[in-house]
């Protein structure tokens, strides 16, 4: 729920009025096993304002709880999909 109001509260929709964009970005980043994020990637761009927007907001990312595999901290790689309608 934490993650999806950090979303929320940096999404700027207004772009999205702006410039009658509809659709979605896709960025994929890295987590280490320290929860810090980097390498952050568009996969799936749209529009360039809010291609910046969706970089902006992995770039600004807290540190995460990572993922962990046998109770062990890893590095993983993520994938997230921003809608805009």
């Amino acid at each position: 729920a934490a993650f999806f109001k950090y979303l929320y509260d940096r999404m700027d929709y207004s772009v999205v009025g702006q410039n009658d964009v509809v659709g979605v970005v896709v960025v994929e980043f890295d987590i280490d096993a320290f929860g810090q994020v980097s390498k952050p990637e568009l996969t799936f761009p749209l529009f360039p304002a809010l291609d910046e927007q969706a970089l902006r907001i992995v770039n600004e990312m807290p540190r995460w709880n990572p993922a962990t595999k046998n109770g062990r901290p890893v590095d993983c790689r993520y994938r997230l999909i921003l809608y805009y309608f």
